[in-house]
């Protein structure tokens, strides 16, 4: 029984090292288990009683655990996954013309590539596309940023240096500036991490590595027409975000899940033309 495609097994890998880095275990699955599917025995059901010791499933097949595999590799969400390979010159229109005007704030520009991990739907294959990044340099601070037809997508921004607000709030200001005045995006949008990543090093007080991941308080928001409201959780880091200039909306990546970002006085009046109720939230 073919648990992994030879031409999804790089993608595979990947998802592996990325389940260990965010959670560790995902369904039931951990890391050895995603590289050795067929040992995977299901989920250990909770003890009925305070007695009884965790137990697994008593009848479980192969043909369970391939099933169970490719429902992992269907349902866990898409990521972009970064490394520190330079390209010598850009390969995208937009990354030449990110670059040019971004000399008139000061950027320095770096060309990058990364890779989109994603379930394809077509082939029902785990599946790795190459994507052309961009590296915007400041002042110890950089962004990285992908291109997202009418939007761009910040994968990350560290602080290379010691810990500065007010630089780091300029730093985001003339980025938006950049990206929606400069580059004429309608909507540029990141997600506060939720764990540590290694491609976006953190180099603050070891005693807050941790606590940046932590709830600073909750916020509810009505999620559909229906009326059905869910709270979300509003992490230090996300706050920290916040704070420096970006504003919370729905994020474009999915239903039901929000970013940071920036958006044109076009867009936010599409968004609250097209569905008041839930962009009013944000927006007004």
């Amino acid at each position: 029984m073919v648990f992994v495609w030879p031409e999804e097994k790089k993608a595979v890998d990947q998802l592996a090292q990325r389940l260990e880095e965010e959670s560790g275990i995902y369904a039931g699955w951990s890391r050895w288990t995603v590289l050795n599917p067929s040992f995977f025995k299901g989920v250990e059901s909770l003890p009925v009683t305070p007695f009884e010791r965790p137990r697994r499933n008593e009848i479980w097949t192969e043909l369970d655990s391939w099933r169970n595999f490719r429902e992992l590799l269907r349902d866990h969400h898409p990521f972009i996954e970064t490394n520190s390979e330079t390209q010598q010159e850009p390969q995208e229109s937009w990354q030449i013309d990110i670059a040019r005007h971004g000399k008139e704030f000061g950027f320095r520009t770096e060309y990058e590539l990364g890779q989109s991990n994603f379930y394809d739907e077509e082939i029902q294959r785990r599946r790795l596309t190459e994507l052309h990044l961009v590296k915007l340099k400041r002042d110890g601070f950089w962004a990285q940023l992908l291109d997202n037809g009418p939007g761009c997508k910040i994968l990350g921004i560290v602080n290379e240096r010691a810990a500065n607000f007010f630089a780091l709030k300029r730093f985001v200001s003339d980025l938006k500036s950049l990206l929606l005045g400069s580059m004429k995006y309608q909507f540029v949008y990141g997600h506060p991490a939720k764990t540590d990543s290694p491609p976006y090093p953190f180099n603050g007080p070891e005693s807050q590595r941790h606590k940046r991941f932590e709830r600073h308080s909750s916020i509810e928001l009505l999620v559909d027409k229906s009326g059905l409201k869910r709270k979300f959780k509003i992490s230090r880091l996300c706050k920290l975000w916040l704070s420096t200039g970006f504003q919370l909306f729905w994020s474009p990546d999915g239903v039901d899940r929000l970013c940071v970002g920036f958006m044109s006085e076009e867009m936010k009046n599409k968004a609250l033309t097209q569905e008041p109720k839930l962009w009013a939230q944000f927006f007004i």
